[in-house]
């Protein structure tokens, strides 16, 4: 699939690009404006040594212990943002489902230093603040039991927040409006890629990759539309094959290539001489079939015998003048009556047979009215 493919695809589904990009933005937008609206309360605190050690062999271990200051407040900072204690806050605080919805909690140290960064986020400013500092109580009850010679002593006090915390409304609509525009994009791509799949899976069955010819398959296809087409809009039609006949020396190798090859040519003369719209076949590996709207029985056999007779004349003084080559010619005039295809490819091949009749080959038309044979 080339850039000059996927572009047209764009051009010509450009509705459908709209549709799904605004679709997108309209969900991105409806999502941030249901985002609810949070508070935020930070407090924080310094991990020192607790005041009621002894000096002596306490402090000394306190010492120790502090020189592992990463280790520590890592510690602490883990203990505050635990289930453990998030838990033991709702049991104590008794929060309903509606407050823990939105409920979180971190701990945070802060770089180089042995203070220690509590934040809670809740969606009312009272519950923010009163959370916090139960969070710091829990958290300290909880780390007692690892480090018993340290407290956290107050440094920032939590207060209630005056004002929401910034939302990412803006970020998540942008965010929207940029990947509604890449899906809608990659959704016309892939349309276009399936498209282009199935339309090979066609072309496999309706055109003989060997001789570039359409089958037998895409005359059925193409007969069925139009007899649906006809019975609609009630105009004619006609159908035709051309059937090569035995040639002069059919062991001959020479003459069989020589025959096949001025089959092949009267298949492009037919294509070069009829209409875009007609639809002309490689019905089977010696029957040419065609399918002609808008024109009746006797044109078509008219102008199928104006081109036998120039690919003759092309071939008169040629290196195929030598092979005596017959065609024999049935064709069927449908005139405004519904016929389902069974009957008129039953009619056609009786058109056909009765034109082999001729030892020379022929022409046979047939029509409503009656049958003619040239």
């Amino acid at each position: 699939m080339d850039l000059n493919t996927l572009l047209h695809a764009l051009k010509i589904r450009w509705r459908l690009l709209i549709i799904i990009w605004v679709a997108i933005i309209l969900v991105g937008i409806v999502y941030a404006f249901l985002l609810p609206t949070l508070y935020k309360s930070v407090g924080t605190f310094i991990i020192r040594p607790n005041s009621s050690i002894d000096v002596g062999k306490d402090l000394v271990d306190a010492i120790a212990t502090l020189s592992r200051r990463t280790e520590i407040n890592s510690t602490y900072a883990n203990i505050a943002g635990s289930r453990k204690v998030k838990d033991s806050v709702i049991d104590q605080l008794g929060l309903t489902s509606r407050e823990i919805r939105d409920l979180r909690i971190s701990g945070n140290t802060i770089p180089g230093t042995n203070v220690l960064e509590i934040s809670v986020i809740a969606n009312e400013p009272d519950l923010a603040k009163t959370v916090a500092g139960e969070v710091a109580t829990q958290t300290l009850a909880s780390a007692a039991d690892i480090y018993d010679v340290f407290e956290l002593e107050l440094l920032d006090d939590f207060e209630k927040p005056n004002r929401p915390i910034e939302s990412n409304k803006s970020i998540i609509i942008l965010f929207a409006i940029f990947f509604g525009f890449i899906a809608s994009v990659g959704t016309i791509f892939l349309i276009e890629l399936i498209n282009i799949q199935i339309i090979g899976r066609q072309s496999d069955q309706y055109i003989n990759r060997r001789t570039g010819q359409y089958t037998r398959s895409y005359f059925d296809h193409r007969l069925s539309q139009e007899i649906s087409r006809s019975n609609h809009k009630k105009y004619d039609y006609s159908l035709a094959l051309i059937r090569l006949l035995d040639i002069s020396d059919p062991d001959d190798s020479k003459s069989l290539k020589i025959a096949k090859n001025k089959f092949s040519e009267l298949y492009d003369e037919l294509r070069s001489s009829f209409r875009e719209e007609d639809v002309i076949t490689e019905f089977d590996v010696d029957t040419i079939g065609l399918l002609i709207p808008d024109l009746l029985g006797e044109d078509t056999k008219n102008r199928i015998e104006a081109v036998i007779e120039q690919q003759e004349a092309h071939t008169e003084n040629g290196p195929a003048a030598s092979i005596h080559q017959d065609y024999a010619v049935g064709i069927v005039t449908v005139e405004r009556h519904e016929k389902n295809r069974d009957e008129l490819l039953r009619l056609l091949s009786q058109a056909v047979f009765l034109a082999t009749e001729d030892d020379n080959g022929g022409i046979y038309l047939r029509t409503d009215e009656g049958n003619n044979q040239t």
